[in-house]
């Protein structure tokens, strides 16, 4: 009888062991992967950082290229003024030489109207 307690408490001992052993196997997994999660959860949280400060980057970069493209498209609209008032400024010289020209050509023509008329006159007066 008294083999048999102590083959009973043997046994009990032995299973209490086990279950002791299964808690602790238990609790490494339970840390490990806890352990894991956090350094996911780190790894998650610095890729985070990384992708807003990239987002930032092109967001300052894509306003630099918005302010260089409106500073384009104002020296274009300058530009586009200046060809503009050249332009006008040759049209009218055009028109001013093409009028002058013209005055000329009057003038030129009413002064041999004239020297045909004091002509004539002289020959009159020659005859008479």
């Amino acid at each position: 009888a008294a083999a048999a307690a102590a083959e009973a408490a043997v046994a009990a001992l032995r299973a209490e062991l086990e279950e002791e052993e299964s808690r602790r196997r238990d609790e490494a997994v339970e840390a490990r992967v806890t352990a894991e999660a956090v350094a996911v959860a780190a790894a998650a949280r610095e890729a985070t950082e990384h992708a807003e400060a990239q987002l930032a980057a092109a967001e300052t970069e894509l306003a630099r290229s918005r302010e260089a493209e409106a500073e384009a498209r104002a020296r274009a609209a300058e530009l586009a003024a200046v060809w503009a008032e050249q332009e006008e400024a040759r049209a009218r010289g055009e028109a001013d030489a093409e009028a002058a020209r013209k005055e000329g050509v009057e003038a030129a023509a009413a002064a041999v109207a004239a020297a045909a008329a004091a002509a004539a006159e002289a020959e009159a007066i020659e005859a008479a």
